[in-house]
């Protein structure tokens, strides 16, 4: 087991990425506005993950 895994997963990360910033992209030029998020649900599973993970 020599290297990295970094050679695996560097293509989905930029993948991702690349396809987020599109989606936003997207988004904001159709101004698309349906929804709009709080701080409140990440925090609750930031503790909930914390909380699970130990």
């Amino acid at each position: 087991m020599r290297g990295t895994s970094l050679q695996r997963t560097m293509p989905r990360i930029v993948f991702f990425t690349l396809f987020s910033i599109a989606i936003t992209v997207f988004e904001l030029w159709m101004e698309i506005e349906t929804y709009s998020l709080t701080v409140a649900p990440f925090a609750l599973i930031g503790v909930a993950l914390s909380i699970f993970l130990g």
